[in-house]
């Protein structure tokens, strides 16, 4: 594991800052101004010729490393060794988001050729302060995530080690690293392999982390918990499996009394299908399977650190999905904590049976008022949104509203999609309550209603379904291929914003 990020506020200018390379932001198709300017005048007028010659363009998270002259011989003024072009793109369509992954962007990039100090000015970004600040050191804190922890030898992953900026406050930028952890220990924890991490490990993962945090409590529930607590449905999952189900129950406490927001975060360290096994091709992604729970874990350390004046808990409901001679199987009944009974219809359909009962344990021990719910539920969403944005379903409008803004200034995509009561009618069972599936048809919203119908009258809930955004596919400039951390982002701005509604 890499050292931290050292952050630093600096006072000076860019030009006084003795660094291996300062960054300078060119827009598509403008003039060269702040930091580019600077950097164009030591280097005679190279970079306005480059982009003249549209050797580079300044398009959208385009990046280029120059060396800087010597000061004593340039009188230039700069005392950094490199200069890292990077495009914002157009300015008619720039925002946070891309501030973000621009400064990502030439992290990695200066990462590869060993130049791990940079310094940036935080008046570049054209935003307000305070956004320019967090973004900045959230997306240098996200460019340093190892995207192969496992390889060994000469493919050692140089992290950036320090960030200085200029025009920022170091309160600032200290929320945009945190952030920027939290992200990290998700991705971390979604790349882990199910060797590495079944749902004993991520539980010993919670109880370290809130050993850590001041506020922070963790309990570890075991079967004879929940035994007691008549969680069959999660039971039923973890039938088939060497490696026992826990439910790990996080408990921050931000403030004395007022609302609860409980975020509840499937963790299917593995899945198989169980008896309704997967085809073979692409089942060693089902490791990403528990990316909600990450997210959940994630969250809950940020709000944590960053002292968040709300009461939050986190419900992880951690199991493997296997087969065997224990397992669940099609046509079983299970009776859920909350006393509903659900045909099982495909043992595949597991992550909406771990969600049921940690919502019910949500809303009727630990007396939530807002629920919001996080799971790589359904390849039904990943058909509908690919992997840009995340399904949104949720039974009161303020609530949706709020984490797509979240989302939004987050940089996290979600998109609301329908809940006609109409798609309630196809998980009736003929011999049960529910069931829990209903075909390919709808499979997303279909998923969601089974959800719904564990929230009980008076409660305000929200259900993400991440099964695409929780992985790129594809590697960009500013992330590798890979888990995306989605999640983090959003719910610590939720808990936020519901934090100042109560004043």
């Amino acid at each position: 594991m890499s050292e931290a990020l050292r952050l630093v506020a600096a006072s000076g200018s860019l030009a006084e800052q003795e660094t291996d390379a300062i960054l300078a932001p060119v827009w598509q198709d403008g003039a060269l101004q702040g930091s580019a300017a600077l950097v164009d005048s030591a280097l005679n007028g190279l970079v306005h010729e480059m982009c003249q010659g549209r050797e580079f363009r300044g398009e959208r998270y385009e990046v280029t490393v120059l060396p800087l002259p010597v000061p004593m011989q340039s009188g230039s003024g700069l005392r950094a060794r490199r200069a890292a072009l990077v495009g914002l793109g157009k300015a008619e369509e720039y925002g946070l988001n891309i501030w973000r992954r621009a400064v990502a962007a030439a992290v990695r990039r200066l990462q590869k050729g060993g130049l791990l100090r940079l310094a940036l000015d935080a008046d570049d970004a054209r935003l307000p302060a305070v956004d320019a600040a967090h973004a900045a050191a959230e997306g240098a804190e996200l460019a340093r995530f190892n995207p192969a922890p496992y390889r060994t030898g000469e493919n050692h992953h140089a992290a950036l080690a320090e960030l200085i900026v200029c025009h920022a406050v170091a309160d600032d930028l200290r929320v945009g690293e945190t952030l920027g952890r939290a992200r990290n220990l998700t991705r971390d924890l979604t790349h882990m392999p199910p060797n590495d991490l079944n749902p004993e490990a991520l539980a010993r993962q919670a109880i370290d982390i809130a050993a850590r945090l001041r506020g922070l409590e963790c309990e570890v529930l075991g079967l004879e918990e929940m035994r007691a607590l008549q969680m069959g449905a999660i039971l039923a999952v973890t039938q088939g499996t060497a490696s026992p189900a826990r439910l790990i129950v996080l408990r921050y406490r931000g403030r004395e009394g007022g609302p609860t927001l409980a975020l509840i975060g499937k963790a299917v360290t593995f899945d198989t299908g169980g008896i309704s096994i997967k085809p073979a091709q692409n089942m060693q992604l089902m490791k990403t399977d528990m990316a909600g729970g990450a997210a959940v874990l994630g969250a809950l350390q940020a709000i944590g650190e960053l002292a968040v004046p709300l009461n939050v808990v986190g419900v992880i409901p951690a199991a493997e999905n296997m087969p065997s001679g224990t397992a669940w199987r099609p046509a079983d009944i299970i009776r859920t904590m909350n006393g509903k009974t659900v045909e099982t219809i495909t043992t595949d359909a597991e992550g909406r049976m771990l969600l049921v009962d940690a919502l019910t344990y949500a809303q009727r021990r630990l007396k939530a008022t807002h629920l919001v719910d996080i799971a790589t539920l359904t390849g039904a969403c990943v058909v509908a949104l690919g992997h840009l944005a995340s399904g949104l379903y949720g039974n009161d409008q303020a609530l949706v509203d709020a984490l797509i803004a979240c989302g939004e200034q987050a940089g996290e995509i979600h998109w609301p999609m329908p809940m006609f009561p109409e798609y309630r009618e196809p998980i009736r069972s003929e011999i049960a309550d529910l069931k829990n599936s209903a075909g390919r048809e709808a499979g997303s919203i279909t998923g969601a209603w089974f959800v719904r119908e564990f929230v009980e009258d008076g409660r305000l809930w929200a259900h993400l379904d991440i099964a695409g955004s929780a992985r790129q596919e594809k590697e960009t400039p500013y992330a590798p291929a890979g888990p995306t951390g989605i999640g983090v982002g959003t719910f610590v701005g939720l808990a936020q914003w519901l934090a100042k509604q109560e004043g």
